[in-house]
């Protein structure tokens, strides 16, 4: 087995032109705003081993394509808003130094 060094995480995105979208555009459901998904994503990083290194916490498609969700936030805008509430909240993440 090979060890774990790095994650990537990436949240569902709905976009044109995809099965999913055809699906969603036939019984949409609710998608998580980005707070919600930034609650996602403490709660997976608290579950973490401090050794591994998160590359990134979204992916992002251009916008043109996304049909859900449309946060408007960049990348690093979001890594920003995850730091910030690790920050915010340290005690609550024992095993998160350093990620992020």
């Amino acid at each position: 087995r090979l060890p774990l060094t790095t994650l990537k995480l990436h949240q569902l995105q709905v976009i044109r032109g995809t099965e999913l979208a055809r699906q969603y555009a036939a019984h949409p459901w609710p998608t998580p705003t980005a707070e919600e998904y930034v609650d996602l994503v403490l709660e997976y990083i608290s579950r973490l081993p401090s050794t591994l290194v998160l590359e990134r916490f979204v992916s992002q498609s251009p916008s043109e394509y996304v049909i859900a969700p449309r946060w408007g936030l960049k990348n690093h805008e979001f890594a920003a808003l995850v730091r910030k509430r690790m920050n915010r909240h340290p005690t609550d993440m024992p095993n998160a130094q350093g990620h992020g």
